[in-house]
């Protein structure tokens, strides 16, 4: 065989030992290139995160929390001093109270059990005492009573056929409202109670459930939402549930939450438009009189659960601008102004 054909033949075995090396370069350039292009997302994504963090919200508006999307946060209520505030965290599937310091920034766990939601806080005025629902084995839905000093409880009712829910003080502490459903009716009632249990009284025959009590600042008045399929009003009764002092009806809107401004003539209410529902809820002014509500907040689909600070000045509530559901802090008009 000539040096000519040998050659020839030996070039594709050259080629064949060139291209293991080749390849394997190739390969380490085409994962250097996917490192690069992954650690450029990264970096885009986390200024993106970092621009939508950073975005700026309107004036007298703070966030208070930052959990993330792996945490959902609710039904904040304030403390009786004003130095921090009750809310329930969800993560893992379960409920837990906890407590925010305003001035420090701290987060402590207040409730919590491994297999049992805790919702609903209602801190007493002296501060001393957590009513909150949860759900134990044997029982429904519960109203349980918790002394903060040492962690003491037990539960509101003796009777464990019944569902309890949405505790609220009287400006006492001595006394709770509630709502109570028992097994062999479809409507939740409108009850009251003093804290150990006793002299509970039961009120609300006509048809539809009372959810969600809250007391006036002046004591005077308890106001419940009343739903009847899909009719929802605000019934406001006299603090011993003897007499009805006003229904408030909400024409175009259906109220979801509400708590009452030291005037006593206007709420704070989650709110939703009745003729744009996939917009979801706002915070607004409710003027009693005549039921027309005035726009405070609009951060996204859902902003819920405004809760008046004791003095007045202040609502905390829920949102979810950035699709994550936190802590803000609005601070109030001195005067409402409400539209007559």
């Amino acid at each position: 065989m000539s040096r000519k054909s040998t050659a020839f033949l030996m070039i594709p075995v050259f080629l064949a030992i060139l291209a293991g090396p080749l390849a394997a370069q190739e390969k380490v350039d085409a994962q250097a290139r996917l490192k690069e292009l992954a650690k450029k997302a990264k970096e885009q994504g986390d200024q993106a995160a970092e621009a939508e963090a950073s975005q700026e919200l309107p004036e007298g508006l703070r966030q208070l929390t930052h959990n993330g999307k792996g945490k959902r946060e609710s039904q904040p209520e304030w403390d009786a001093d004003l130095s921090g505030i009750y809310f329930v965290e969800k993560g893992g599937g379960v409920g837990r109270i906890m407590r925010l310091d305003l001035k420090s920034a701290a987060v402590d766990t207040i409730v919590a059990h491994d297999f049992f939601n805790a919702s609903q806080p209602a801190v007493s005025p002296d501060g001393k005492f957590l009513a909150y629902q949860t759900r134990r084995v044997d029982t429904h839905e519960s109203i349980w009573i918790r002394r903060l000093e040492d962690g003491l409880e037990g539960k509101l009712s003796e009777d464990v056929e019944v569902l309890e829910t949405g505790p609220a003080w009287n400006a006492q502490g001595g006394k709770l409202y509630f709502n109570r459903k028992t097994p062999n009716s479809q409507n939740h009632r409108a009850v009251s109670c003093l804290k150990n249990g006793d002299a509970m009284k039961v009120v609300g025959r006509e048809q539809g459930s009372y959810y969600a009590p809250t007391l006036s600042m002046d004591g005077e008045q308890v106001a419940w939402l009343h739903r009847h399929g899909r009719d929802t009003k605000i019934v406001l009764m006299n603090t011993e549930l003897t007499a009805l002092t006003r229904d408030v009806r909400t024409p175009g809107y259906t109220v979801a939450a509400m708590d009452w401004l030291p005037d006593g003539e206007s709420m704070i209410v989650s709110y939703m438009d009745n003729s744009n529902p996939d917009h979801g809820f706002d915070i607004g002014l409710l003027n009693l009189e005549n039921g027309s509500i005035e726009l405070l907040v609009d951060l996204g689909h859902y902003d819920s659960d405004p809760c008046i600070s004791p003095d007045g000045t202040h609502a905390v509530f829920v949102a979810n601008p950035q699709g994550q559901q936190d802590l803000y802090l609005l601070a109030l008009p001195s005067e409402p102004n409400m539209e007559d």
